[in-house]
């Protein structure tokens, strides 16, 4: 539902179903790389630290994206 509403607020209702089908396609991509790099920094650095690199990349990107919609308001 989140992509949905995002996709709504940032291009509007003119072809949103195929602009919707691309952003699927890219969260779909995000999560399978995201879950590999994961995988890769578990078995390079500890399980912990993994975590806290993941939660700091979280933080950064919910940053960018509320920046981005301030300036489309």
């Amino acid at each position: 539902m989140g992509t949905s509403l995002l996709v709504g607020a940032f291009f509007g209702n003119k072809e949103f179903g195929t602009i919707l089908g691309v952003v699927q396609i890219l969260f779909a991509v995000g999560f399978a790389v995201g879950s590999s790099v994961f995988g890769l920094l578990v078995d390079n650095i500890e399980y912990g630290v993994a975590w806290w690199y993941v939660l700091a990349f979280i933080i950064v990107c919910y940053k960018a994206l509320i920046v981005a919609s301030n300036r489309y308001d």
